[in-house]
């Protein structure tokens, strides 16, 4: 399964290399597990800006996307198939002066509590939601984030 964390923040620029790192380990982890037919791709979005750019980064709800070919930057037909996503916003504040573990533990811990209100899209039958959670929360702890 694909794996990746997308990012909308107003981190600084180290901060982000952190979270970037953190999603190339989440996406090895990943790569060889299956979870059902219905999901081959998850993206959670981490979504950390400034107080007063709050109100244009809301916390979107969960999509799926079953097929669909859109453009690249350059015009290059890319395929999307299998991909569900949905965003997770750590407070901006506990982030902003964070490195390291640190700084990865409050988003790891934003992603797991994510799964607490998480309800999936009604296109999506075929997915061992539990299970992909438990091995991200076992991923976790083995790393010393949560």
């Amino acid at each position: 399964m694909k794996f990746g964390l997308t990012q909308e923040t107003s981190l600084a620029q180290t901060q982000t290399f952190i979270i970037n790192n953190m999603s190339k380990n989440l996406r090895a982890f990943f790569e060889e597990k299956d979870y059902g037919l219905d999901v081959k791709e998850i993206l959670i979005g981490i979504i950390s800006v400034r107080p007063q750019a709050e109100k244009f980064f809301k916390v979107r709800k969960p999509s799926y996307i079953d097929f669909k070919i859109i453009k690249d930057g350059i015009g290059n037909p890319v395929e999307i198939s299998k991909n569900l996503g949905w965003d997770v916003k750590p407070d901006y504040e506990l982030l902003k002066d964070l490195e390291g573990i640190a700084l990865q533990s409050i988003v790891a811990k934003a992603i797991l509590e994510s799964f607490n209100d998480l309800k999936l899209p009604k296109k999506v039958k075929d997915f061992n939601l539990l299970a992909f959670k438990n091995d991200l929360e076992k991923l976790f702890i083995e790393n010393k984030l949560v």
